[in-house]
């Protein structure tokens, strides 16, 4: 006898199903740069590339989903082994960070024992996976404020970018659109008594500063760029973000639509764009902007009125921006979705 769950497990949980949903994600990675072609078609007889993979540091977190620091490969070496000659970090033996909920040390960032520049500059390039700029505000999904020990709401901005930003520009709103109605408590100028009335709440994070909980995951692309030959980023991002940080330090960036390294974007998808076994496709469902302050002076009912990134090679990182082993890709698809955006009504 089978329970409804079992049989319903056996739905999506095929080999054809799981087939089509990997031809998914791999359709779904945006090449945004490839200096130097250093992402092309796998040569026939060609050797294993020797690759530097390093060591991924990510910090402890709270609540829904938080779980103790860990350090891991940017990709899985055993995956990697398949298409790579793999070289990178280990663990130290003895592990030196806070003690779990049962006594026992956690990683720390000081226990990861990286690879020598040395070795690391006689790879052919470097690899690295990183996640988009992740906010930390404590609160669920790093959205609105958080309340103080006195019991106020203090709203902070969401970071688009990985080093610490404060938004104090001139487009930052100094009353916000929206605002519970909350009662106000002020003394009469004639003495009689306190009168309450009711306002609208400001949520303005003018002069704030976001909290961005994976600043290392840009150390660890400066760090290794600094090493390597030539450096591959593999970004799983959930939002836009901000390139100028590290664009133009590396060779090669690859954007897959997973928003983090546990995500249901494998590693294979990945992997074997790299490798030259399948070639990018994908298109920017969304603009990459070029700097918070472009963030702030959007419209919130304008599409697409950002100023995008412009990288080192001069491609813009706008909506419908892809490469293929080619170069920027046209085709049928950026002939329809490549356009200048409505941003008026339209004739009637």
């Amino acid at each position: 006898m089978y329970y409804h769950s079992e049989i319903a497990e056996t739905v999506p949980n095929n080999a054809e199903h799981n087939a089509a949903g990997y031809k998914a994600a791999l359709k779904s990675v945006v090449m945004l740069k490839n200096s130097g072609n250093i992402i092309h078609r796998a040569f026939p007889g060609a050797g294993k590339p020797t690759v530097y993979i390093p060591m991924v540091y990510s910090a402890a977190t709270s609540g829904r989903g938080g779980g103790p620091a860990s350090a891991r490969p940017a990709f899985d070496p055993e995956i990697s082994g398949k298409y790579f000659n793999v070289v990178t970090d280990v663990l130290a033996k003895k592990l030196t960070g806070p003690a779990d909920d049962k006594g026992n040390p956690t990683v720390s960032p000081k226990d990861i024992i990286c690879a020598s520049k040395a070795k690391i500059s006689e790879c052919d390039f470097a690899l690295v996976r990183i996640t988009s700029p992740q906010n930390g505000n404590p609160t669920y999904m790093g959205f609105g404020g958080f309340t103080t020990e006195g019991g106020k709401y203090t709203y902070l901005p969401i970071s688009l970018q990985y080093r610490p930003y404060t938004a104090n520009s001139k487009f930052v709103r100094l009353e916000s659109i929206g605002g519970d109605m909350i009662e106000r408590t002020e003394k009469s100028p004639e003495g009689y008594g306190d009168l309450k009335t009711m306002v609208k709440e400001n949520r303005s994070y003018f002069g704030k500063t976001a909290i961005i909980r994976n600043e290392s995951d840009l150390d660890l692309v400066l760090k290794t760029a600094s090493a390597a030959k030539k450096v591959i980023v593999a970004l799983n991002v959930s939002n836009p973000m901000v390139f100028t940080e590290f664009e133009s330090e590396v060779d090669a960036i690859l954007v897959g639509f997973g928003g983090d390294r546990s995500s249901w974007l494998p590693d294979k998808a990945f992997l074997e764009i790299i490798a030259g076994k399948a070639e990018p496709s994908g298109l920017l469902p969304l603009q990459m902007p070029a700097n918070m302050e472009t963030v702030e002076k959007q419209f919130e009912d304008v599409p697409r009125d950002m100023e995008c990134h412009v990288d080192s090679d001069g491609n813009t990182y706008d909506f419908a921006f892809g490469l293929n082993w080619s170069g920027v890709i046209k085709d049928s698809r950026t002939e329809k979705y490549g356009v200048p955006p409505v941003v008026g009504r339209p004739p009637e």
